[in-house]
């Protein structure tokens, strides 16, 4: 790939960071006298230049492997919920299996397990088996979400380019831990050692 200039790098760093096309333009050349519309067509001249493209590509790599990942995590989480059997969690003689012998896939989908010391009664609580099923659906793209309305991303000022790439991944690393919605979170399921 082709090096890119100091202000060529911090354009595309504010385009990962959440910057409009011009937003980002404006923050990395710091043009005084261009009007809007010539920092909109530069802007957009530049982010069609295959090495901006490619660098851009390359810094939110990380960012699309990760979200993927954590995807693939919370529908495998959900998936023990929906596809829960509960008479695995039974003995051959209907007796309830001890936490450490309960297959994995049955452990997952527990939101409580308590016995009592003096009875010796046995009480499990498996997650919602329905809220699962629409968690699913939901991340799975199934059901649409309901619209929330987008927030502008704050503009950042400071200058990235000068950045370690170890400190840029830091930065990006807090930065998309400040940008999450709780209320766009699914339920954990409860494990085992919780």
């Amino acid at each position: 790939m082709k090096t890119l200039t100091p202000k060529q790098e911090r354009f595309c760093q504010e385009i990962v960071i959440g910057q409009a096309l011009s937003a980002a333009y404006v923050v990395a050349f710091s043009p005084k006298t261009m009007s809007k519309k010539t920092v909109n067509e530069k802007a957009c001249r530049l982010a069609k230049m295959g090495k901006i493209r490619a660098r851009i590509t390359e810094l939110r790599a990380p960012v699309v492997a990760q979200v993927q990942g954590t995807m693939a995590n919370r529908l495998a989480e959900l998936a023990y919920a929906m596809f829960l059997d509960p008479a695995d969690c039974f003995d051959d003689f209907g007796r309830p299996l001890s936490i450490r012998t309960m297959p994995e896939h049955v452990r997952r989908a527990i939101a409580a397990y308590e016995v009592d010391p003096v009875s010796f009664v046995t009480k499990i609580k498996f997650v919602d088996k329905r809220s699962a099923i629409m968690d699913y659906s939901k991340l799975a793209g199934d059901i649409p979400r309901e619209k929330s309305p987008i927030l502008s991303p704050r503009r950042s000022s400071y200058d990235l380019s000068k950045l370690t790439d170890e400190e840029l991944r830091e930065h990006m690393r807090l930065r998309r831990k400040a940008m999450i919605d709780p209320t766009e979170e699914v339920h954990t399921l409860g494990h085992a050692d919780s």
